[in-house]
């Protein structure tokens, strides 16, 4: 599964955590350094030790320094499928894996 990330600026360490439900971390990946801008991880759907997590929900985050050691920001996006779209007040909004996400916020959409 694809994870996707903008960095406001150009880090020298990138960190990427995968933790489950409980917020327990599974995974973690160093990503070296990176340029400013969006960026995309492919997770295997496997653990630190290699194996298979089973099907469920998992978050990640993206640490991020540049090299005087000073936090970059990172903003993770949510990939997934749109069960559909609302249009109420304001923008339209998508509903991605049981989530509320406002036009405004989406990166890209993609066919399958």
């Amino acid at each position: 599964m694809p994870l996707g990330f903008d960095l406001a600026g150009p880090a020298s360490d990138v960190r990427l955590t995968i933790r489950d439900a409980t917020g327990n971390p599974i995974f973690q990946q160093d990503m070296g350094g990176l340029s400013a801008g969006f960026h995309e991880f492919a997770w295997d759907g496997a653990n630190a030790d290699g194996e298979q997590v089973p099907r469920g929900s998992y978050t990640f985050s993206v640490e991020a320094a540049d090299t005087n050691g000073t936090a970059v920001e990172a903003a993770p996006y949510q990939s997934g499928t749109v069960d559909r779209v609302t249009f109420g007040e304001g923008e339209p909004t998508l509903w991605v894996n049981g989530s509320q996400i406002p036009l405004s916020q989406v990166r890209s959409l993609a066919t399958r």
